[in-house]
């Protein structure tokens, strides 16, 4: 009984007040539990009040709390056309402690995780409950229950309706009656403070009026306080006027200079004659762009010999004969492998000959069987002869363009040289 709180339901809301060394209650949530379909509490520190019209639901947190704390009866608390309800507290040590129950069967409990189903004395859910909530109600031999946590709004206030001998009895059992008295007599200081307070108030409050007796004549300064505010005001407007009109003056007198200064300038300018006309430009522009085009050819062959400058001599030239002749070789080597090839396919269309019907047409078959055997065989040998110059000519070409890429330009004329262009004999000269 060290440290009392009291969830009260009075007629126009709820109250909820916690004192230290209990565990703070800091959310409620009622599921399916009597008018509550969903519903969320979180209480304020200190003390937290639930006001609202009649019927809409205070009690019903008392009433639940209640059930939570001790499994009273609860068969009315079941929501219309829900399949079960519960309650849900947690508090500021980390407990979670949820209340159930179902259209049918019993209530049960889940106690941080662990879940009681069946509610006996001995089944242990008690123990954890006093432990968890620390809100039980007390006891005494002749089954008198006092609730000092949670007080019904039909109710007194606790212990004003029991009878004498029931409220002795839990004085004598409580170990906190020396406590009651305590502040049974630190209620009758704080009055008595007050109290003197409410005189010392009294006194100071007939010296200010007393005061302000004294002060009703000084009415007339306020008015001519204002009245010299007014004239303050408007003196300092006519201050801001009279320094706008300076930078106006000074503003004034600079533009009769500039005036001054421009009739000066205008009076010079029409002592001058008439400009002569321009003549026809085009021909000066046109040599214009033309010198301007010379000039950029002189820049460019200056900067060409500027850099040709830079190079060695070029080598001597080689004996080409041989080359061309090679070149020369491989072009006729090439025209007869296409005509042979023509020859070739022309011959591979050609039908079978008829079947001989004399010996001389058996004698005349064999000689053109023997001619085309024999054009066969050259037709062989010049493919091996192709074959043969297709090698030379990729050789020669693998050497035409590996020279080629060691002598980008030509030794005799300076041009460049492209591989392709010395075998097809396209290069010439310059």
């Amino acid at each position: 009984m060290a440290n009392h709180r009291r969830i009260d339901s009075p007629n126009d809301g709820v109250s909820f007040e916690r004192s230290a060394g209990f565990p703070v209650i800091k959310r409620i949530e009622l599921i399916n539990f009597m008018s509550h379909r969903h519903t969320v509490i979180e209480p304020a520190a200190g003390l937290t009040v639930l006001v609202g019209p009649n019927n809409c639901g205070k009690s019903a947190i008392v009433t639940a709390l209640q059930i939570l704390c001790h499994n009273d009866n609860s068969t009315y608390v079941l929501r219309h056309g829900a399949k079960e309800c519960r309650i849900i507290v947690e508090t500021s040590e980390g407990h979670r402690i949820e209340w159930i129950r179902k259209k049918s069967g019993s209530p049960s409990y889940i106690l941080n995780g662990k879940e009681f189903d069946r509610l006996r004395n001995d089944s242990g859910v008690w123990d954890e409950l006093k432990k968890t909530l620390r809100m039980p109600r007390l006891e005494f031999d002749n089954n008198n229950k006092f609730d000092v946590h949670i007080g019904e709004q039909r109710n007194p206030i606790f212990l004003l309706g029991d009878k004498g001998r029931g409220a002795a009895q839990f004085f004598a059992s409580s170990s906190d009656a020396s406590r009651l008295v305590e502040m049974q007599a630190l209620h009758k200081k704080q009055v008595a403070e007050n109290k003197s307070e409410q005189k010392f108030l009294v006194k100071q409050q007939t010296e200010i009026n007393q005061s302000l007796e004294c002060l009703e004549e000084v009415s007339p300064l306020d008015k001519n306080l204002a009245e010299c505010e007014s004239q303050y005001e408007s003196l300092k407007a006519q201050q801001q006027s009279i320094e706008q009109l300076s930078r106006d003056l000074a503003t004034l007198k600079q533009n009769k200079q500039d005036i001054g200064r421009f009739a000066l300038v205008a009076t010079t300018l029409c002592s001058l004659s008439t400009p002569p006309k321009f003549e026809n430009s085009d021909a000066l522009l046109q040599l214009t762009e033309q010198l301007r085009s010379e000039q950029q050819s002189i820049d460019l062959g200056n900067a060409q010999l500027a850099a040709l400058e830079t190079l060695a001599s070029p080598p001597s030239v080689e004996n080409e004969d041989a080359l061309a002749q090679l070149v020369g070789n491989l072009r006729v080597q090439k025209r007869l492998v296409e005509r042979f090839s023509r020859s070739h396919e022309t011959l591979a269309a050609v039908a079978r000959p008829p079947q001989a019907a004399d010996t001389e047409s058996v004698s005349t078959l064999a000689k053109f069987i023997l001619l085309y055997r024999t054009e066969l065989e050259t037709q062989a040998d010049l493919k091996k002869q192709l074959a043969q110059a297709d090698k030379n000519l990729q050789a020669v070409t693998a050497e035409i363009e590996e020279w080629a890429g060691e002598n980008p330009n030509c030794p005799t004329c300076g041009n460049q040289i492209s591989a392709d262009a010395m075998i097809s004999g396209g290069h010439r000269h310059g």
